[in-house]
């Protein structure tokens, strides 16, 4: 079976690069968790969970380049849900949020949690694939194979929406869209064009912002 290789799409090339840029930060890491209920059945929202996530292949990718451009590659990662018991909620809430290693971890974390008699499910993901919305429909998913249905395949894929800019570049109107806008950036004074460093006083973060990010129960 021939390996996943995609283009990445601009706002996805817009991210890594400032990941790349600074690789500490968790400011496109995307954190929250729940409070499970108390019947749980926890080995069975592991094989729910492993069996959602496995679905999308855009899920389970990382980035790396190639000819200088980012790409999409197939990772060999398996889905991983680890458990484990902890003596402060409030540590684990400050600490799960880590950097994530674009090129060879798993671009999203599951963590099943017991402490003292509650169990928590922690998830983060990298923004590089997901958003809310994706996220959203991952839970819901979840649910639904957790309660005994099959989860439903991906109507439309990130591989498509990427493939098709991909295509749309290749186009004449494209091309003539970005030589005008290309004419227009050259012509804006250089006093208001944006550098990196620019770029974090508005607001793109460093590993300092990162630790303001919430971790949402609700």
């Amino acid at each position: 079976m021939k390996k996943i290789k995609c283009p990445l799409n601009l706002s996805q090339t817009g991210v890594f690069l400032e990941c790349m840029e600074k690789p500490d930060s968790t400011f496109y890491n995307i954190p929250f968790y729940l409070k499970l209920p108390a019947d749980i059945d926890i080995q069975k929202l592991k094989d729910s969970i492993s069996k959602v996530i496995s679905i999308p292949p855009s899920f389970n990718v990382n980035v790396k380049i190639f000819d200088d451009k980012p790409y999409m590659i197939e990772s060999q990662n398996n889905v991983n849900v680890i458990e484990k018991e902890i003596e402060n909620i409030d540590d684990e809430i400050r600490n799960f949020v880590q950097p994530f290693d674009l090129e060879n971890d798993p671009l999203y974390r599951f963590e099943i949690c017991h402490y003292k008699d509650c169990t928590y499910l922690f998830f983060e993901g990298h923004h590089v694939i997901f958003d809310g919305s994706s996220i959203s429909l991952i839970f819901h998913q979840i649910i639904e194979t957790y309660i005994g249905k099959e989860p439903e395949n991906e109507k439309t894929s990130l591989f498509d929406i990427c493939e098709s800019e991909q295509n749309i570049k290749e186009t004449e109107k494209y091309k003539a869209a970005l030589e005008y806008f290309k004419k227009e950036f050259d012509s804006v004074s250089s006093l208001y064009r944006l550098n990196s460093k620019s770029m974090v006083g508005l607001g793109t973060g460093s590993s300092e912002d990162a630790g303001e990010l919430p971790l949402s129960s609700k």
